[in-house]
């Protein structure tokens, strides 16, 4: 299983996949650092805010403009580099489309030049065969995750200076938000590990940005009508990574909640994989 896990490191970077993402990736560090941006794909945790303004008062709406435009709120203020690691965790779900070429590379390539065959012919059994793959998968968004809200932090600081106190109380706090994160993005990755098995094509792109976007847009869009949907939204995947930046005041019980459905996730997501591997014809 290790010497397929070094194959595909090495066959990783001889291409070039992994060379634009990392382009992109600091093309979005810049963005955030320089612009100011916050940037979050499909519904955020603050879309859920706004309808809770809006739903109090019928003025709830200019309340809303209002705080934006008179409170001080600079939407282009530059992040210091105590701030920047929360700034870049608002775009973690959006890290995950940034990887999907990786994440495509990885498995799919296999399928379509009939190396899988030859490696399940060669001896190799096929739970061994699905668990590389994805061990090799969990270990590439690691450690793309963990570079990017480094450099982000570490731009941020080139740029605007530190802006804050380096103490045990602020590591201690980035990384129980990270950490949360991960958690998700690990569970994300099972997920999209599993449709790449089951379409054993670039097709499983589409279907995993479905499956990232539309339960919690229609959730989002249900909230808007009543709001007992937005009960569900922790169980959306992407909503829990936008959720976890405020890890430090949600209620244990939330924590938890979270936590165990991102482990119910994997857990499905696994034995799925095993399951289907082992009676699917590969050719």
């Amino acid at each position: 299983m290790m010497n397929l896990i070094r194959a595909d490191i090495y066959r990783i970077f001889r291409g070039k996949g992994v060379y634009i993402t990392l382009v992109i990736l600091l093309g979005v560090i810049v963005l955030q650092v320089t612009a100011g941006a916050y940037m979050s794909m499909g519904v955020s945790a603050d879309d859920i805010h706004m309808i809770d303004m809006l739903s109090e008062s019928d003025d709830a709406m200019a309340q809303l403009v209002d705080a934006s435009l008179n409170n001080g709120i600079e939407p282009f203020q530059r992040p210091f580099g105590a701030e920047a690691p929360y700034t870049a965790m608002t775009f973690t779900d959006g890290i995950l489309y940034i990887l999907l070429p990786l994440l495509t590379f990885i498995s799919t390539a296999d399928f379509t030049s009939g190396v899988v065959k030859n490696t399940l012919a060669g001896g190799m059994s096929r739970s061994k065969y699905y668990i590389s793959k994805l061990t090799l998968s969990c270990i590439t968004c690691t450690l793309l995750l963990i570079a990017y809200v480094l450099l982000s932090t570490i731009f941020a600081t080139l740029i605007s200076g530190f802006g804050g106190t380096f103490n045990w109380e602020y590591i201690s706090s980035v990384i129980k938000v990270f950490a949360m994160q991960l958690w998700l993005v690990l569970a994300l990755t099972c997920v999209g590990h599993f449709f790449i098995f089951i379409t054993r094509s670039g097709s499983f792109i589409g279907v995993y940005i479905a499956f990232l976007l539309v339960p919690s847009l229609v959730l989002f869009l249900l909230s808007l009508i009543n709001r007992w949907f937005e009960n569900l939204l922790i169980y959306d995947l992407t909503m829990g990574l936008s959720m976890l930046l405020n890890v430090s005041v949600m209620p244990a019980n939330d924590i938890i909640k979270i936590i165990l459905i991102g482990a119910g996730f994997i857990v499905a997501a696994t034995i799925g994989g095993f399951l289907y591997i082992k009676k699917a014809e590969i050719k």
